[in-house]
């Protein structure tokens, strides 16, 4: 006999080219990028969420995670400058 589905899902593990994650600033420096992890997700969850937190607090992104900037994937390397908004 034939099976009913009864649920289907799918575990998405965002990763990026290099295998490392996006961790800070990103080229809109309203956008902070804490993703990528692939299946390290949960266990780089603690230190992550502390490289993130130290970023809002103080505006530097701690000298650990220099090597995730998620501009190492940019053509340029630059930031945007977003427009202000006047309402």
């Amino acid at each position: 006999g034939e099976y009913e589905l009864v649920e289907a899902s799918a575990g998405l593990r965002p990763g990026t080219p290099d295998n490392a994650p996006l961790l800070g600033l990103t080229a809109d420096p309203r956008l902070i990028a804490a993703t990528g992890h692939y299946r390290q997700g949960i266990l780089l969850t603690p230190i992550t969420g502390d490289a993130i937190a130290e970023l809002l607090v103080t505006g530097e992104a701690p000298a650990e995670i220099a090597a995730f900037d998620p501009l190492r994937f940019a053509q340029t390397g630059q930031r945007h400058q977003p427009e202000e908004v006047t309402s």
